[in-house]
């Protein structure tokens, strides 16, 4: 991630994924605590998404993790999304110009996506 983190607003084209992991990223290579990813978290969240954790109760808000699990509840991939990638895992094939590196981490995404953990590594 170049630079600081951007603000996330909660509209349907940010993905809340992508954006905590870059946020993540970003807290650890800052090496915040805790208390600072929470209160950085709470600053960036713009429009529709600072509502929301406006709405949340001082006990939901007061750690990261349980915060950040919260947004991806509600900021996240919907259910059936899950399963859709999950089928993905199953029945999508490498393509012909696609390199294995590519292929690999197409597979990879999809297993965040739906929290999938490997068995093992290549």
């Amino acid at each position: 991630m170049s630079g600081q983190p951007t603000t996330f607003d909660g509209v349907s084209s940010q993905d809340a994924c992508s954006w905590l992991r870059d946020f993540q990223q970003y807290a650890d290579f800052k090496e915040l605590s805790n208390e600072k990813r929470l209160l950085l978290l709470k600053v960036l969240l713009k429009g529709p998404a600072a509502d929301w954790v406006d709405g949340l109760t001082t006990e939901q808000q007061s750690t990261f993790e349980g915060l950040s699990a919260l947004f991806i509840d509600r900021y996240g991939p919907p259910k059936i999304l899950k399963f859709r990638a999950a089928k993905q895992l199953f029945v999508r094939q490498q393509e012909q110009n696609e390199s294995a590196d590519s292929y690999i981490t197409s597979i990879q995404k999809i297993g965040r996506e739906i929290s999938a953990a490997p068995t093992s590594r290549l």
